[in-house]
């Protein structure tokens, strides 16, 4: 019985964080930027790429799309693995944005793992970083009181007006720890690479990606007790489309 109070009172104060750190981020004044909103538009960028891995076929997904204008946004995010006939591992984000710098916008929404998991509140920023970085972080808070912060930095160096290199680095940290999911606290997972690209037209560019998976600390342990891959390296050939 201590226990569950315990956590049940440990979701209150993340969820009561949650709320605080919304109520700020839609509180941050665009007037300096205009009156109004623009018209609104939409735009979706989506890579679909596949390799193999241990004799079986890989494919990955990773995909966003957006509908408004300048200052207000609805946003939908999914990504995802497939391995063989099973999806591995995937997820589906739907987000209110709003800008809250000339460069960044503040998200905030919801998430549900593709496999049947927990639902998590998402709250968090994404935008252009000095010298032309796109970063993200997100913090998410599920609906069993677990809370994840996920951070992301890419950078696209552009060799000819078709040929872009891209390095990336994405980390979760976990603040709880959930063995069920096989989550332990701390620096749990970085997934990192650098994809090479070509634009046959604007709207359609194949890629190669070199792509290094490796989980740490207790996420780390809890894979190898289970016999789980705990670090990998893949070769994925892909497209990416954006209209």
């Amino acid at each position: 019985m201590n226990s569950m109070y315990v956590h049940q009172q440990k979701q209150l104060v993340w969820h009561a964080i949650g709320v605080a750190v919304l109520l700020v981020m839609m509180w941050v004044p665009t007037r300096s930027y205009a009156l109004e909103d623009s018209k609104p538009y939409w735009a979706v960028m989506a890579d679909i790429d596949g390799a193999v891995e241990q004799g079986d076929g890989l494919l990955s997904w990773r995909g966003t799309a957006w509908y408004g204008g300048d200052f207000n946004r609805l946003w939908v995010k999914s990504e995802g693995e497939r391995v063989g006939s099973k999806i591995d591992d995937g997820e589906l984000q739907v987000a209110y944005g709003h800008l809250i710098g000339r460069f960044w916008d503040g998200l905030v929404g919801v998430r549900k793992d593709v496999a049947g998991g927990p639902t998590f509140a998402v709250i968090g920023i994404q935008g252009l970083a000095p010298y032309r970085f796109d970063a993200e972080a997100f913090a998410f808070f599920s609906d069993e009181g677990d809370v994840s912060v996920r951070t992301e930095l890419s950078y696209d160096v552009r060799f000819t007006q078709r040929l872009t290199t891209a390095p990336y680095a994405e980390l979760d940290w976990y603040l709880t720890e959930d063995a069920k999911r096989g989550i332990g606290g701390g620096l749990g997972k970085m997934d990192a690479g650098i994809q090479l690209r070509y634009e046959l037209l604007r709207e359609v560019a194949p890629y190669i990606d070199l792509n290094w998976i490796n989980q740490f600390g207790g996420s780390r342990k809890l894979a190898q007790a289970t016999g789980s891959t705990v670090a990998e390296t893949v070769l994925r050939f892909g497209v990416r489309f954006r209209f």
